[in-house]
This record gives structure tokens, sequence and C-alpha cells, in this order.
């Protein structure tokens, strides 16, 4: 068997198998710890389940950059090996990830439509990936590159255009993509004179509102589209005083100078120096790879403290403009609940803070003790950044035997 069918059957059977193999075996303690919890507060439902989001979590990630890195070594123009099969791993190892966390989530608890058609379905999948823009960057990034020779001036000029469609996205295009899926549509008449009034608390005027066909119950400030999202599952969760509350802690973020609302925006980029560093790196030398990397870094601990202050500004204006005190406090317990997310997470893990202390120092006592933190996962993410590693210097091994006399030919068998 040649060495190039040998990488051809490791790079499928790693899309198709690594993906169920993984997960099923990263997330057997957290579903067993749900099973066994019975009829408890949601605050402890919320606390174990949140330990198996992150696994989930945490081996998808993992998966994808992985299929991504098999991709970009396998496809690198030093390599013999076809560019069209490593987007075909990157493809099927995409699919496969997303068909097994789709189907542990089904046994999972937590707000969902259990009525929804299909079409629904698609389009609450859709909202996500429009919300969950990193992702989103990091496919088109690792399309664009791995057909590319990363000496060519064109591989730079085609993330540079990528970068651009990400940024209308992120600007223009926060609102007109969605409604062209269909995922988003304007909210109601009432529901938009209660945005807009909030709008005028804030000091910005009217702002468009929208309605995002999602299951959770919540509300987003889309930065860069000055327009507030509500989702489906929010209407009817809460008072009307309580959704004025969360109303008016969206409308003080899209109330920040464009400056922070960039920087903040910034995080959605990280993945972009994070998956050219690997083809710089090899095509330059590893010092500019190491650049790349190290700016991804600097991206993140920037967003995030720039996202920390976004939030402690966003809940002050809501606090300031509440008619009854603790009305947010009270709103946040409630969007927690329905949710099923930790009252109290592990420190730095989410911009918001924790539920508990922000109700506390708003005056309000919750009417049960303070949970316990959920796990973090530690040991898993150790385990998945040396098997990333480790695949990584495995797919550069085999492709640096390759000849560039095999290139974009799979012989059948050693002749």
């Amino acid at each position: 068997m040649s060495l190039t069918l040998k990488i051809l059957l490791i790079s499928i059977g790693f899309a198709c198998f690594a993906p169920p193999v993984v997960l099923y075996v990263a997330t057997r303690g957290p579903q067993r710890a749900l099973r066994r919890l019975g009829e408890v507060h949601w605050t402890e439902l919320a606390r174990v389940r949140w330990g198996f989001l992150m696994a989930v979590n945490k081996c998808t990630f993992f998966l994808c950059a992985g299929a991504v890195a098999v991709a970009l070594v396998l496809g690198h123009d030093d390599f013999a090996y076809p560019r069209l099969l490593a987007l075909a791993t990157l493809g099927l190892a995409y699919v496969t990830s997303l068909a097994v966390t789709v189907r542990l989530a089904r046994d999972v608890p937590g707000p969902r439509n259990k009525d929804a058609t299909f079409g629904q379905k698609l389009k609450t999948s859709a909202a996500w990936i429009m919300l969950l823009r990193g992702p989103a960057v990091a496919s088109l990034v690792a399309l664009a590159i791995i057909p590319m020779d990363a000496r060519s001036p064109w591989a730079y000029i085609t993330v540079l255009a990528l970068l651009v469609v990400v940024v209308w996205l992120l600007g223009p295009g926060a609102t007109w993509a969605p409604r062209k899926l269909g995922v988003m549509a304007p909210a109601s008449q009432e529901l938009a004179e209660r945005v807009n009034s909030a709008g005028e608390r804030a000091g910005l005027g009217p702002i468009p509102a929208y309605i995002l066909e999602m299951p959770i119950a919540n509300a987003f400030a889309l930065l860069f589209g000055r327009a507030i999202g509500i989702t489906r599952g929010l209407i009817g969760t809460l008072t009307d005083e309580q959704l004025d509350s969360v109303l008016d802690h969206e409308a003080a973020h899209l109330a920040e100078g464009r400056a922070r609302r960039w920087a903040h925006g910034a995080a959605a980029f990280v993945p972009v120096p994070i998956l050219t560093a690997l083809p710089v790196g090899m095509t330059f030398g590893p010092i500019y790879g190491l650049a790349l990397g190290s700016l991804s870094i600097l991206i993140l601990v920037a967003g995030k403290k720039v996202a920390i202050s976004l939030e402690t500004r966003a809940d002050a204006a809501a606090h300031k403009v509440e008619v009854n005190e603790g009305e947010y406090a009270g709103a946040l317990e409630s969007l927690h609940g329905t949710n099923l997310t930790p009252a109290v997470v592990p420190a730095g893990s989410s911009p918001h803070g924790n539920l508990y202390d922000r109700m506390v120092e708003a005056g309000v006592q919750p009417n049960y003790p303070r949970p316990g933190l959920p796990d973090p996962q530690g040991g898993l993410s150790v385990l998945l950044l040396a098997a990333y590693i480790a695949l990584i210097g495995a797919c550069s091994t085999l492709s640096a035997q390759m000849t560039p006399a095999s290139k974009n030919a799979i012989p059948m068998a050693d002749e």
C-alpha cells in the first residue's frame, strides 16, 4: 500500500471515527452524573449540565481544529497530497462532529422545541452559526488557505478578501444575512416599541428589533448592526418590567463607542491568526508561525478584558433605569433558570460573571445557598491539547516523506 493511500485512509478514519469516539468517551462521566441527579434544584442541574457542555464544546473544538490542521498540512504546497481530498477530509470531519454533537444534546436537559419541524431546526442551527461567528470564520479561512500556495500572494489576497466579507457580516450584514437565511424576522409592533423605548433611555433613539428563531431565552445586542435580537424563547418568560431591564442592558451595549464595540468584536477574528500560523510557519519558518499564534493570544486577552468592561457598564445602566429595585436581578435569575445556565461559574470563563454575585451586589439575596462550581474539564483540556500537538506532528512527519512526483496521484497499491 502506498504512503499516499495510507495517509488518505488515516485522514478519512480521523474524520469518520474520531468524533464519535472522542465525544462519547469524554462525555461519559458527565452523562452518568446527569442521570443520577433525580429531582434537584435548577442550580444543581445547571451545574452538572455545564460540565457536560464543556466536555462537548472542547471536544468539538479539538476535532474541528484537528481536521483543519490535517487538511492544512496535507494540502500544503510542499507535500504530495491532493488538496481536494484535504478539503473533503475537513468537510467530513465537520459534518460528523456536528451529527454526533446533535445526537448527544438530545438527551441533555435544556430549552428546546420538541415539536419543531426539520426546517425549524435548520433555522435554529443557522441562527447559532450566525451568532457564533468564530467557527464560521475558521471554516472560511481554512477553505481559502488549503487550495492555495502559501508562497503565493493570491493566498493572502484571498484571506484579506474573506476578512472584508467577515467585517461586512459583523456590520451591515449582521441583520441582512440572517434575514435572508430566514433565521431572523422583524419583531412585533409591541416588542419593537419596547426596544425603541430602551433606545430612547440610552440616548440612541429608535433601535431596530428582530426575533431570532432560537428556543433559548435571551436577548442580544448586534454591536455592529446597531440592532437588538430577541430569541423566540424569551417571549413570555419575563414580566414586562424585567423585559425592559434586559432591553436596557442590551441598549447600553449599543451606546458604547465604535472603538470599544470593534475591540469586543475582534474575538471573532481569532481563528484567522490561529489557522494561518500553521501554513505560514511551515513555509517561512517557525518564528513567523509563533508570531501569529502570539497575536491570537493577545486578541483573546484584550477581547476578554473589553467584554468584561462592557458587561459591567451595561449592568449598571440596567440597574439605573429599573423601576423597582431588583427587577434586573430577577430577570437574570429567570433567564439562567430557563436556560439552565449555572449560577456560579469558574473565574474568567464568562464576561458576565456569576449570577449569584450579581444578584447579591444588586441587593437581592437568592433563596438558595451559593451553588458549587461546575467541573471546568481542565484535565480533558490538557489531554486534547496533547492529542492536537501529536496529530500535527504525525501529519507533518507523514507528509514530509512524500515526494513531489506522487502529487495529486493516489496509487491503490505499491508497484
